[in-house]
């Protein structure tokens, strides 16, 4: 640090000193009814208020953490499970055909490609990427999506998703009071 930059410091510290004394003397000036204000704003929290941790405390969350370790055998467990779930689903969708597919928005209009021009396609075309052909600001501000299929691809069936019972999600809809739109379509 140079010598300009300790003199900088040093009186931007002087000047917080001073301006937090100022304030100190503002918030403790009595009323006309002899009650001290608690300060310009009235709630605003001050030292010696609030709660405290226990003097006998080693750590805020007790011992949940007694000693941080570089890589814990939890994350270990965790990576494990995720490389193979992870390599399951990719050994899935490589069995995959990705056929052409055509988003319909729901002003009628339809998109069929990305920005850079590739082709939507089933299996591969996520609700983000049809978002980002909307707007990159909608594609980062989304976190859900409602899709709703006309049709399936040839090689899907429901039962990969869990449905392949009695128990669908129309049925399941119908039981619960939710009434299906006037559509032909088939949702999810």
């Amino acid at each position: 640090m140079s010598e300009n930059d300790d003199v900088t410091s040093k009186l931007f510290a002087d000047l917080n000193v001073a301006e937090a004394e100022q304030q100190g003397k503002e918030a403790t000036k009595v009323s006309s009814g002899g009650v001290a204000k608690e300060g310009l704003q009235g709630r605003r929290a001050k030292a010696s208020t609030g709660p405290r941790i226990e003097v006998g405390s080693k750590h805020i969350g007790g011992d949940s953490f007694v000693e941080r370790q570089a890589s814990p055998e939890w994350l270990k467990k965790r990576e494990s499970v995720y490389e193979t779930i992870k390599q399951r689903r990719s050994e899935e969708l490589a069995t995959k055909k990705p056929v052409d597919i055509t988003v319909t928005m729901p002003d009628g209009k339809e998109l069929t490609a990305n920005k850079d021009g590739s082709p939507f396609q089933a299996w591969k075309t996520t609700p983000y990427d049809v978002a980002v052909v909307i707007s990159q600001g909608l594609a980062d501000a989304s976190t859900v999506a409602r899709v709703t299929y006309s049709r399936f691809v040839d090689d899907y069936s429901p039962s990969e998703d869990g449905m392949e019972g009695e128990d669908t999600l129309m049925d399941a809809m119908a039981d619960g009071g939710v009434e299906q739109e006037a559509s032909d379509k088939t949702f999810l």
